[in-house]
């Protein structure tokens, strides 16, 4: 058996200049509904935008002063629309309804003087629609980021399979490669002594730049296979955050050589980390690096500090975790590397794309710790955003039993029966 919906659960706003419509309104459906009321437009919108995850349903009056209720609800569609929408209006307002229903900003529309009985029948429909909705959404959200985590998890065990490979053609190419060097030099010693001996600095070059092009390309796949093991770290350390964040950005200044200001804000009411510490000092200093580089090159993507803050929490697969947001405030991410960042590889010369093996890496290790990270791209500045559960070991990590992506289109028609029945 079905349970029945929390009609509390979400507020029901209703608006009306009239005070004695509003207090006439909360005494009819207090029982029923969690009311909030509001006088004006104006009014409305301001409980909207501070209560919006609050608000489910909104009902509104369309003569108002200064601004009429479908302004309100075409308003409210624009920005929420999540919340479900109902004008009520006199019998000569009728050409306002249709315009409103016709642009879809309104869910239905109630004839004043209301039946409170037909009235409560259909703010409890409105509600159901957008309980079922929002229900429909998480399933969505939850499906997708289960699909997302599968992807990743076959990238790692992709990346790690073509690591192996390339690390034998690699090495097997470029011994050919220094062999042919070595045999060129060698026979136009033999045949050309006088120009070999007038040659020598050049093929001495061409030597040299086949070892360093060797030892760079060894020096990727090593990369790129450093960051797709990660399944043998187990959570055996408890750290806390700030000493994780002080620890990674003293070895990330030592290894770039770039002495650039950090200001830390973490909340000290957070619990520690359990972890790989190994692997996430790692992370974090592979995050800091481009930063570092960002901060003390100067001109125009200078900035004079790198921001850590972690003050918030979320949930992220049931379990409590904290969110870290890395900025640096000087610069922005060049559009056309934001694809290229977390690539294995670096193609071509840009130089933001240029710690993308590193980058690869953290993203792993954030992933092997159940967390995520993501490009920060806004007014205060570029860099990362990151989640990191507490205790990994604990987080639910939804698998994908039978064929998801079929019960997910199979709900689907029921969806859609509700809205055409709403």
């Amino acid at each position: 058996m079905t349970a029945e919906p929390d009609y509390k659960r979400f507020a029901l706003l209703f608006v009306d200049d009239e005070e004695q419509a509003r207090k006439y309104f909360r005494m009819a459906f207090e029982k029923d509904f969690f009311v909030l009321t509001a006088g004006t437009v104006e009014e409305a919108w301001k409980t909207i935008e501070a209560r919006d995850p609050e608000v489910g349903l909104l009902i509104s009056d369309q003569r108002m002063p200064i601004h009429a209720g479908t302004e309100l609800l075409g308003r409210v569609r624009r920005a929420h629309p999540q919340i479900v929408r109902i004008l009520t209006t006199a019998y000569t307002d009728l050409d306002a309804t249709i315009e409103a229903v016709n642009s879809g900003a309104i869910f239905k529309y109630v004839v004043k003087p209301w039946d409170i009985r037909e009235l409560r029948v259909t703010l409890l429909r409105a509600m159901e629609y957008f309980l079922l909705r929002r229900e429909r959404d998480l399933l969505l959200r939850e499906k997708l980021s289960t699909l997302e985590q599968l992807l990743i998890a076959d990238r790692v065990r992709s990346l790690a399979i073509l690591a192996q490979g390339l690390s034998s053609q690699v090495r097997n190419t470029m011994t050919a490669l220094l062999a042919y060097v070595a045999l060129a030099k060698e026979q136009l010693q033999f045949r050309f002594p006088k120009q070999a001996t007038d040659s020598e600095e050049y093929w001495q070059n061409v030597q040299w730049e086949a070892e360093d092009a060797n030892r760079h390309l060894l020096q990727i796949v090593q990369s790129v296979a450093s960051a797709t093991l990660e399944e043998r770290h187990a959570f055996d350390d408890s750290v806390p955050l700030g000493e994780l964040v002080s620890s990674a950005w003293s070895a990330a200044s030592s290894a770039t050589g770039h002495q650039v200001t950090v200001e830390i804000r973490i909340k000290n009411e957070l619990p520690p980390l359990s972890c790989s510490r190994a692997l996430l000092e790692r992370m974090f200093s592979n995050l800091f690096r481009p930063l570092l580089r960002f901060a003390a090159e100067g001109g125009e993507t200078s900035c004079e500090s790198v921001q850590v803050v972690a003050e918030r929490t979320t949930t992220v697969w049931s379990t409590q975790s904290v969110v870290i947001e890395i900025l640096c405030g000087g610069f922005s991410w060049a559009d056309h590397s934001l694809g290229s960042l977390f690539m294995p590889v670096c193609l071509g010369d840009d130089s933001e794309a240029a710690e993308s093996p590193d980058l690869l890496a953290a993203f792993f290790a954030a992933h092997h710790h159940g967390g995520t990270i993501r490009l920060r791209k806004d007014r205060l500045g570029s860099g990362f955003e990151l989640t990191l559960p507490f205790s990994p070991s604990e987080a639910e990590r939804p698998t994908l039993e039978g064929d998801v992506v079929d019960k997910l289109f199979a709900e689907l028609p029921q969806w859609d029966a509700l809205e055409r029945d709403a």
